[in-house]
């Protein structure tokens, strides 16, 4: 089951019956688990946001220039 701590998530019963033409009943219950699904996370890094760091060794200019050759299929 997909929760967290029980709050990000909602477990319903249904409970269902089945009554023949001789008034036999027949019973089913089917659980059915509803979840939030994560936020989506955007891949576009700014300059704004990583000016003056380093990745391995690289500056920022050059880890954004890898990303966009990336992107581009380069």
């Amino acid at each position: 089951m997909r929760d967290v701590g029980k709050k990000f998530s909602v477990r319903y019963y249904l409970n269902l019956v089945l009554v023949d033409e001789e008034d036999r009943r027949y019973f089913k219950q089917q659980e059915m688990t509803l979840w939030r699904k994560a936020d989506k996370i955007s891949r576009h890094i700014s300059m704004e946001n990583i000016s003056g760091t380093k990745t391995n060794g690289e500056t920022a200019a050059a880890a954004v220039q890898h990303t966009k050759n990336i992107e581009a299929g380069k």
